[in-house]
């Protein structure tokens, strides 16, 4: 059979965000995250917004880190933690060694990980065709066994389409990810994409479509979701990014799919990065929307079982970025991309309270949190390459080494996955090492 030489970790590098379509009336709008008033909005406003002009970004770029100045205030008091500065002080190398690989048998692509594996793919893309089966498994010890089956939706895009899968997470005994469907005519685009979301048993079977964009717009493409951010799943949904249009606009929103009955979803909004623990969803809501530009912000991370949420008062051009959680922690990047400040913020679900802050340069974020561990990148950004390793309980951090243009490393149950290009490689393959 013909193959496509162009390989999944070269389209999930190009895709970014961008925009285009319609929503569909059978969606509803789900009642448990009540946009704030206008009051409300009004309240959280931290003094008078200053906007930047592009041009002015490099001027950012060399000052001196402050969190003080990036975060105002964290459920209205002055940011604590501990600080550490990995721009001017990188940590130890990671001192584990490597006992397998995803190029042994089969090349695959990692997309995810969680206490029952990794969720990889083939990462050579299959033959386009229409409703095209998905090649996802769960890889485990250096055996990957991919699901037996996969069911689609009613609702197919009609054109000839690869599966390429982008990112995934298992959580609660369920493996979940997003898949672009490529387009054998049409290059990539970073902006625009089609895709579907589909969720497995970890234990393998039957990999089930819970929902895509053309079944909610039917349009050929819509806007890109957050590069590397993956879907969640509780027992009983599947949580994914979405864009709705609000009339000429579009707004980020999270879509709530049934995992045994997806003809109806829920629409989320203003919300994005939903991530899981157990039953607990929870996501980000740009509250006062300032936009990139915009000096100040206010976000709320929200929980869909708890009215204590987590407000953060964001200057200097900062806003939220990505968002992780485990039992115990819940992880925020904070980024002024334009300048490639970063700080990553871990906060202790406990006290509720941040426990401590790093601080980093880089252009964009790929993260993976399990069991107390963060593993993360720039994923394809152009600023930095570099990887790290963070114990949050310790917290004590290692550095992973660099892989520019696809900085993508993944917290396993008891060690990491650190990709790198081999050398010699005819195509862009990815090969991650596995190691504790």
């Amino acid at each position: 059979m013909k193959r496509s030489a162009l390989p999944c970790a070269l389209i999930a590098a190009l895709v970014l965000a961008g925009c285009t379509t319609s929503v569909d009336s059978s969606v509803e709008k789900g009642t448990d995250n009540p946009v704030p008033s206008d009051s409300q909005v009004a309240s959280q406003q931290i003094g008078e917004v200053d906007f930047r002009d592009p041009e002015q970004c490099a001027a950012f770029a060399d000052k001196p880190a402050d969190l003080a100045k990036a975060v105002v205030a964290v459920n209205g008091s002055p940011v604590s933690g501990s600080i550490h500065d990995f721009a001017a002080n990188r940590p130890a190398d990671w001192s584990g060694e490597f006992s397998a690989s995803s190029a042994d048998g089969q090349r695959l692509q990692f997309i995810g990980a969680g206490v029952d594996g990794v969720v990889a793919s083939l990462q050579i893309l299959p033959e386009p065709r229409p409703a095209p089966p998905s090649n996802a498994g769960i890889w485990q010890a250096g055996v990957f066994k991919p699901f037996e089956n996969t069911e689609l939706l009613s609702e197919q895009l009609p054109e000839a389409a690869a599966p390429a899968a982008l990112a995934g997470t298992l959580n609660n005994g369920r493996a979940t990810w997003i898949e672009q469907l490529v387009d054998p005519k049409q290059p990539p685009f970073a902006g625009e994409m089609a895709w579907r979301i589909m969720t497995a048993d970890s234990a393998g079977g039957t990999a089930r479509e819970v929902t895509s964009s053309w079944v909610l717009t039917g349009e050929q493409t819509v806007p890109a979701p957050t590069p590397w951010f993956a879907p969640v799943a509780t027992s009983s949904h599947v949580f994914a990014e979405t864009y709705v249009r609000e009339g000429d606009t579009w707004t980020q929103a999270v879509v709530k799919a049934k995992v045994d009955d997806p003809s109806k979803v829920e629409i989320i909004k203003p919300a994005r990065l939903p991530v899981a623990v157990g039953e607990q969803v929870a996501w980000v809501e740009d509250t006062t929307n300032n936009g990139l530009d915009a000096d100040r912000d206010v976000f709320t991370i929200r929980w869909n079982d708890s009215n204590d949420p987590v407000k953060l008062e964001l200057a200097d051009y900062f806003k939220v970025q990505w968002l992780a959680a485990d039992a115990n922690n819940l992880v925020v990047t904070l980024q002024d991309r334009c300048s490639a400040r970063t700080w990553t913020g871990a906060f202790d679900r406990g006290s509720n309270s941040f426990k401590s802050w790093v601080y980093t340069r880089a252009d964009g974020v790929a993260a993976s949190l399990t069991a107390g561990v963060y593993a993360w990148g720039n994923g394809s950004g152009n600023v930095n390459g570099d990887m790290y390793v963070w114990d949050l309980a310790a917290d004590t951090a290692q550095y992973l080494g660099s892989t520019p243009g696809f900085s993508v490393p993944f917290a396993l149950t008891e060690g990491i996955a650190k990709p790198g290009f081999p050398e010699h490689s005819e195509v862009p393959l990815v090969v991650w090492q596995v190691g504790k």
